[in-house]
């Protein structure tokens, strides 16, 4: 099954197919999210599963930063993505959900916490409700145990997530888990297509407009940016924010456009 070019590897399931309602797990609105800064430098890395059962392990070296600093979003270019079979996707929603996750200790709950202290950050929604949990420190036991179930699906060698272990095959819950492939193009084309999964989101368009200004790819850039703005504008006639990532804003975008080429001679 190609995806724009990038190949969506179908995983064979290591976990055992259960007996659940269809109609139950995964909920249609199941997404799990977990996004991790590297301790120094702009390294980041994000894996994120959701009830179509799409696994992307994304990797990035750098970000992208408008001139003020205000806004920085990294640039997700290596990419590994999967087609978990239904089970697995079934499984993993109904684990989660047996380990805790949706009572977690999220931020707020114990007063403000500095967004910049925040190493780890986990975003679990499912059944209507949601959990928000930023990690600076080490994880409590039951945010551990979900993130060790969570490493099960990163492909085998790569850092166990808040930790610098590697995951070794014997853990992994999927076989066939390919390594993140870095390459720039098809990781625009993979974004720019991954936004219509859920229409409301503007994470993926955003990832996509990262990616084509940090390669200096000014049409692409602004045909991303004229994408993010009809987006932005049915979310702000629904009665939603601007944007899923609250620095962002239309003039802050068009600052970190590329200039035309020459410009700078």
């Amino acid at each position: 099954m190609a995806f724009l070019g990038l190949a969506l590897v179908a995983c064979l399931a290591a976990c055992a197919s259960e007996d659940l309602a269809p109609t139950i797990w995964p909920p249609a609105d199941f997404r799990v999210v977990v996004d991790e800064r590297a301790q120094a430098g702009d390294g980041r890395r994000r894996i994120e599963v959701a009830a179509d059962g799409v696994l992307v392990y994304a990797i990035a070296a750098a970000s992208l930063r408008t001139a003020d600093g205000a806004v920085a979003l990294p640039a997700f270019d290596g990419l590994s993505v999967c087609q978990l079979v239904p089970e697995c996707t079934r499984s993993l929603a109904r684990k989660l959900d047996r380990l805790g996750i949706r009572s977690l200790r999220q931020r707020g709950d114990d007063g403000p916490t500095g967004a910049g202290a925040a190493t780890l950050v986990l975003r679990w929604r499912a059944f209507g409700a949601e959990r928000v949990v930023e990690v600076s420190a080490a994880p409590d036991p039951a945010l551990a145990a979900i993130l060790r179930e969570l490493d099960g699906y990163l492909p085998a060698g790569e850092a166990a997530l808040g930790s610098t272990a590697a995951v070794s095959p014997q853990d992994a819950v999927l076989s066939g888990v390919p390594a993140p492939v870095v390459d720039p193009r098809q990781a625009i084309a993979f974004w720019r297509a991954r936004g219509g999964a859920a229409p409301d989101d503007d994470g993926p368009l955003l990832r996509a407009f990262a990616v084509a200004c940090m390669e200096s790819e000014r049409a692409l850039a602004l045909e991303l940016l004229a994408d993010w703005r009809a987006l932005a504008a049915r979310r702000v006639a629904a009665g939603r924010p601007l944007s899923s990532e609250p620095a962002v804003t239309d003039a802050a975008l068009l600052q970190a456009v590329p200039p035309p080429p020459g410009a700078n001679q």
